[in-house]
């Protein structure tokens, strides 16, 4: 059974997650880290909350070189000068 509210849920965080990022994997980790969370706010049973919070569990333990990946180049980022033709003195 699918929550429609559930995947609105999700699809909401990974679009705000790609907005601020710019980065498609960061986004979906980032919604699928919040999976546990967004079961509490939709008010989902117990059973509900600990199921979605293994998920994301496995989800971001099978992605972490990912995960890695995605915050180095996220402050990577924020360390590049802002003229990038500009040599450093």
């Amino acid at each position: 059974v699918v929550d429609g509210w559930m995947v609105l849920a999700l699809l909401v965080v990974a679009s705000a997650g790609f907005v601020l990022c710019r980065r498609t994997i960061a986004s979906g980790l980032l919604a699928f880290a919040l999976l546990p969370c967004l079961a509490l706010g939709l008010h989902w049973d117990l059973f509900g909350i600990l199921s979605g919070s293994v998920l994301s569990i496995l989800v971001l333990i099978a992605h972490r070189r990912n995960l890695v990946e995605e915050i180095t180049h996220l402050l990577m980022r924020d360390n590049l000068p802002e003229n990038p033709n500009s040599s450093p003195e």
